[in-house]
């Protein structure tokens, strides 16, 4: 199978590789045409290609539009593998002589209903009829694995096959994934089997294992401050005309500048005492909790669920729990009419009782923290290490540091130039720690509750620049590079050091070339569908020495002091210095040890238990594969109350002295992602409850047990993650309203333990209960509790 390449001006990419229902693999030319930009070949040009493969025509053939009609996508494919898989469990209603509108009504009816599984293992590994070798444990060799070390893991479901152990054995059959068994077949000598090849090259162009991030928080928080900004703006054009109708005159051009809310009024307030002070942030902005605000027709959600990533070394040490009604004593003693109205108040109506807390973190379960600050060191070490050889050898030939390059002007046709300058720029700054964040309580706000806790939605605020990148201004280091280009130059313009003025390098046209890839069923020349298309393209590229300019531009932070002459005329240097996110906390009542046994085990967790991994596993017992998706809510940190920073409350104190009272309960509270509401079975796809179901079996891989495996205890929300909100809020009306790309989680883990620290025995009785619980549900043998 081609693979994206590097060539020279001459080439032409002349193989293709068709794979066929018999699983062989077959070779056949074609000729593309050159491009002058690299991008993807226009669909008209893949249909003639393919008909040039597929059919063997001429080159200059112009296929007809019913011939290209018969090409289709990829997931043409996956549907029309799914609805052959889905005989058995979802049998076909069609009548016998069924028209084209009642068999396109049954293939979307077999498609959407729940029985139909999606993710499925359609290809067969073919071996040589007269091989002798037997796949087994023993002789099985390790193929791509993401880090929770599963063994089967492929990238695509493409990358799933059954195969023969012993040849001449038809009905001994098992799974692996393409890297498992190209390592395999390699070792024992089957790799020169002709119709395997075309699965070896897909084998060697497999992707590995990669991180899928949520998507980014940073923007979202950006886009909510803009949102902010133009709601600012039409409150100051509503209050200029309510002026003018008022007065029956006209205002006069000064008068209307002072009424008008424009963004160049906001400063940078220097003598805040802190970032979270209400003078910290710009004026009119809106910063009261659970505040939901329109701007005009459109509902702005205020903030967004925080779903990203967090080392435990920058969580804030200090946390400051806004709590006016009092949640922090979980209590249950009250009145319950007077309750209910004091719940609807508004934030504004209820004195705030704030409360100091401190981040608990684990003394002996640290390894993940240490993970992280290796990481770090890690990856400040590589980018040290790149740019000192890049700077004692600036060349092409050597990996280039955070930068960009600059041809000289003039230069932009292939042939000998003189050096391309490199602009080195400044490493992205690594997050700061939080000193501090705020914590927003509310009951209207209630997630769940439970024998022994409370779980309540809350507003979090943290320093901005945990969240967001700090900034660099572009112009700065436009203004920088001119100003130390000039500081190489002699008054007549010629550079100081000659050699950059010899033409030492050169630009050279650079073509990258994938061809398509199609395939056919059951040997049916009448539909070929496009697996992966193709793209023919060049681009100019210089090879050479590099003439060096280190940018003394840094990243600018509002928290620090103003930005920069060029940022501040720009409506997004306008904005608080901190950032509000929604978060799952937990509470519990006095006496309970759940919540501190759950933070410990939070802290334990390994990473990958935190991760979205691309691809998917097979994990036994069940036979489909599933998604990597996160294992468990993010941890936000375990904080309890700060006794050295605890003041009693005077005797005339309005809150009263129970509020305050050191002895008075104060729960701990455990801080996590949300990640939706309790699954309902009957809402739930066989594809859904089989990822349900992998999550406890990758917790018992991992050498966990679960202790408390129900539906209550299995979240769900749209997904997937790494979609922006509105985008997850359509998958959920896909596949006739089952929804599509659910993203699942475990939660509850104040029972849970490590079974290596687990009596061996208990353990196995543990992981039994746990896994024979779940097991029944997705086989329809029992129902979770």
């Amino acid at each position: 199978m081609a693979t994206d390449m590097d060539v020279d001006d001459s080439f032409k990419p002349d193989i293709h590789i068709t794979i066929q229902a018999d699983g062989s693999s077959k070779r056949t030319s074609c000729i593309i045409e050159a491009m002058h930009a690299e991008e993807r070949l226009p669909r008209e040009m893949l249909n003639r290609l393919m008909d040039n493969i597929a059919f063997g025509k001429s080159h200059s053939s112009e296929p007809s539009p019913t011939e290209k009609a018969k090409y289709k996508t990829r997931q043409d494919f996956l549907e029309e593998m799914i609805i052959r898989h889905a005989a058995g469990a979802t049998p076909s209603r069609l009548p016998s002589q069924a028209t084209p509108e009642q068999r396109a009504a049954e293939r979307q009816r077999v498609l959407n209903v729940p029985t139909t599984r999606h993710r499925i293992i359609f290809s067969e590994w073919p071996r040589p009829p007269d091989s002798k070798k037997c796949i087994t444990p023993d002789n099985s060799l390790p193929g791509k694995t993401a880090p929770n070390k599963l063994q089967l893991w492929g990238a695509t479901l493409f990358d799933f096959y059954h195969v023969n152990r012993i040849v001449t054995i038809k009905n001994l059959v098992t799974t692996s994934t393409g890297s498992k068994l190209a390592a395999w077949v390699k070792a024992q000598g089957e790799d020169g089997y002709e119709p395997a090849k075309g699965m070896l090259e897909w084998a060697e162009d497999e992707a590995d294992p990669e991180v899928v991030e949520p998507c980014d928080i940073a923007q979202l928080i950006q886009d909510g401050e803009a949102a902010q900004r133009r709601r600012i703006e039409s409150v100051g054009m509503k209050r200029a005309q309510k002026g003018k109708n008022d007065e029956d005159t006209e205002m006069d051009e000064e008068a209307k500048n002072e009424e008008e809310v424009q963004m160049d009024d906001f400063e940078f307030h220097k003598t805040v005492d802190s970032i979270f002070a209400p003078s910290a942030y710009p004026k009119d902005w809106i910063s009261e909790p659970f505040t939901d605000w329109k701007l005009k027709w459109m509902p702005i959600a205020q903030p967004h669920t925080l779903q990203k990533y967090i080392p435990q070394s920058c969580l804030p040490k200090k946390l400051v729990v806004h709590d006016p009604w009092r949640l922090l004593h979980v209590s249950g003693v009250r009145d319950r009419e007077e309750w209910e109205k004091d719940v609807q108040l508004p934030w504004s109506e209820k004195k705030d009782i704030t409360h100091t807390y401190k981040l608990k973190t684990s003394e002996k379960h640290t390894d993940r923290m240490k993970e992280d600050g290796a990481e770090r060191a890690v990856h400040e070490a590589k980018e040290k290490a790149i740019l000192e050889k890049f700077l004692a050898d600036p060349h092409t030939k050597n990996e280039a540091p955070r930068g960009f390059e600059m041809l000289r002007h003039g230069e932009t046709e292939p042939g000998p130039v003189r050096p391309a300058i490199y602009v080195v720029l400044p490493s992205l700054p690594w997050p700061v720690p939080a000193k501090e964040g705020h914590l927003y309580l509310s009951p209207a706000h209630t997630i769940g509750e439970g024998n022994h806790s409370m779980v309540y939605n809350a507003e979090w605020e943290l320093p901005r620049s945990l969240l967001v990148e700090q900034e660099l201004c572009s112009t700065c280091i436009a203004e920088d590079v001119e100003e130390l280009m000039k500081e190489q130059l002699h008054p007549d313009g010629s550079p100081f050091d000659p050699k950059y003025d010899e033409k030492s390098g050169r630009l050279y046209l650079k073509t990258r070339a994938k061809a398509p890839l199609t395939m056919t069923l059951d040997g049916n020349k009448d539909d070929v569908y496009l697996l992966e298309e193709g793209y023919y393209g060049k681009t100019l590229e210089y090879e050479g020495s590099y003439q060096v300019f280190q940018s003394r531009v840094r990243y600018q932070n509002l928290e620090n002091g103003p930005y920069c002459k060029h940022l501040n005329k720009t409506d997004q240097s306008v904005h608080p210095l901190t950032a509000k996110v929604s978060v799952a906390a937990k509470l519990s009542i006095q006496y309970d040890g759940h919540l501190a046994n759950e933070a410990n085990n939070y802290q334990r967790f390994p990473k990958h238990f935190f991760e979205h991994y691309t691809g998917y596993n097979v994990i036994r017992p069940i036979l489909e594969p599933v998604p990597l998706g996160p294992l468990v809510p993010q941890y936000y940190g375990h904080y309890v109350v700060d006794e050295e920073e605890y003041k009693p409350a005077r005797a005339n104190d309005e809150a009263g002295p129970t509020d305050t009272n050191p002895r008075k309960y104060l729960s701990p509270i455990l801080l996590v992602e949300k990640c939706g509401i309790p699954i309902e079975p009957a809402e739930l796809s066989i594809d859904d409850k089989q990822e349900c179901a992998s999550l406890v079996y990758r917790f018992h891989e991992a050498s966990w047990i679960h202790g408390s495996v129900a539906k209550r205890n299995i979240l769900r929300q749209p997904g997937p993650l790494s979609q922006w909100p509105v985008q997850r809020m359509f998958n959920n009306y896909d596949r006739g309203g089952y929804g599509v790309g659910w993203s699942f989680r475990l939660i509850d883990f104040g029972r849970s333990s490590d079974t290596r620290h687990v009596e061996a025995r208990k353990s196995n009785d543990m992981i039994r209960t746990d896994a024979q619980k779940i097991t029944n549900w997705i086989n329809d043998f029992g129902e979770l509790d």
